[in-house]
């Protein structure tokens, strides 16, 4: 079990969360998915939504919260608590370690009888994940980013949706569901985060007291970047009835966080897509006036780019020439002292904010400890500091183009929408 304690006074609550790692399945994803809405729903001591609200107002409002991320081929499953800090409070020193106490039920002391959870909250949170998986399609945004990496990963851990898949979800009912549980106990690698003004071997102890998590047969996660991306190249067009369509094009490369080139890759990103002063915003958008959105983004952990644009499905060849255009000058370091300049003071900007929220530090310290590489911001914004332009044109120039998806109107639509527009007096 790993520990990592960030001791502060700036937040006016301490924030605790326990991650359980898995490694990213599809035969286990959706019962994944599934596991942390069930158990947020009540405990044995506190067994309906009613009960769980009244004790969290005990505790002055503190904040119960469960999500599912995916961090390369690392499946986490995230269980958070919130209290308010002691000073703020005199007289109540151990809000913490009731907050750590809750943890604890939710996780060990759940509402079950040994051998199934209570199959109403299972019934229900089942639906609610259908209805979150299907709804995907809903933001088209977000679901052709999805299906690139379905593309550009498929066959492979990482191509798998971290919500896993609607047809696995009739086959998960109380009684599976916690026998997955018992196995995600017995074999999940664990790791608490710890932020507030707390002294550290003081939570230790109470962690030891509170939660004693330790997984008697643990199943290895794999590294962060595993197996790679297909590098076949490959153009998926997809029909849906939409306003406009989403061009999303991935490239792979040899960089992500655990490498030496992590900071001037994020750097070739900024000065890519990631700001409203990249290439991709000044050139697709404002210049050629292509899109209604256009951005890159880098996913450390994978070592992979993919650029984003919504257009007219029209002008799907120009959109792609201009976008592979702007990944081709920053390979050949045509960006100007100016663009690099406003590209590092966001990038500095950006990991001096994370400091002031304490969810993104545990994010960041997730995302190293699933790299097997740690990273502090400061360390990231020393380097960023000293980055020439010379490693960014480096990094650049090992991306290469794995795949394109564009989702568009179907064929025909398109055709009588542009003879309509040609008839127009």
């Amino acid at each position: 079990m790993g520990l990592s304690v960030w001791r502060t006074s700036k937040f006016k609550t301490n924030l605790v969360e326990v991650t359980l790692r898995q490694p990213l399945d599809e035969a286990r994803v959706t019962a994944n998915a599934l596991l942390p809405f069930v158990l947020r729903r009540g405990t044995r001591r506190h067994p309906t939504s009613l009960e769980m609200h009244r004790f969290l107002e005990e505790l002055y409002g503190a904040d119960l919260s469960v999500e599912i991320s995916k961090i390369g081929e690392s499946h986490n499953l995230r269980f958070q608590v919130e209290v308010a800090a002691d000073p703020f409070l005199p007289g109540e020193p151990d809000l913490f370690r009731r907050g750590l106490g809750l943890l604890r039920e939710v996780l060990l002391e759940p509402l079950a009888d040994g051998a199934s959870f209570h199959p109403p909250y299972v019934e229900q949170e089942r639906e609610n994940l259908r209805r979150a998986i299907e709804g995907l399609i809903n933001n088209k945004r977000q679901y052709a980013i999805v299906r690139l990496i379905e593309e550009m990963y498929r066959g492979r851990p990482y191509g798998v949706y971290k919500y896993g898949r609607v047809e696995d979800l009739d086959r998960i009912d109380a009684a599976s569901l916690y026998q997955h549980y018992q196995e995600v106990l017995a074999t999940s690698p664990v790791e608490i985060f710890v932020v507030g003004d707390l002294d550290p071997d003081q939570v230790a102890r109470w962690v030891e007291e509170e939660l004693p998590l330790h997984p008697t047969r643990l199943r290895p996660v794999p590294p962060a970047r595993s197996a790679p991306a297909h590098l076949d190249g490959r153009t998926i067009r997809e029909e849906q009835e939409v306003q406009q369509g989403v061009l999303v094009m991935g490239w792979t490369s040899g960089v992500s966080y655990a490498d030496e080139g992590f900071e001037a890759m994020v750097a070739a990103n900024g000065l890519l897509g990631a700001f409203p002063h990249s290439k991709l915003f000044v050139n697709v958008r404002e210049k050629a006036s292509l899109a209604y959105f256009a951005f890159s983004r880098f996913e450390v952990s994978q070592g992979f780019i993919y650029a984003s644009a919504g257009i007219n499905v029209e002008e799907y060849e120009r959109a792609r020439a201009i976008i592979e255009a702007q990944v081709a000058a920053v390979q050949a370091g045509d960006f100007t002292d100016e663009e690099l300049a406003k590209c590092r003071a966001s990038l500095i900007h950006g990991y001096r904010a994370m400091q002031d929220s304490a969810r993104r530090m545990i994010d960041a310290r997730l995302v190293g400890l699933a790299n097997g590489r740690p990273r502090e911001p400061e360390e990231i914004i020393g380097r960023l500091e000293r980055l020439e332009p010379a490693a960014i044109r480096e990094a650049a120039q090992t991306l290469e183009l794995s795949t394109v998806y564009f989702l568009e109107r179907p064929q025909q639509a398109t055709v009588d929408r542009a003879a309509a527009q040609e008839e127009a007096p």
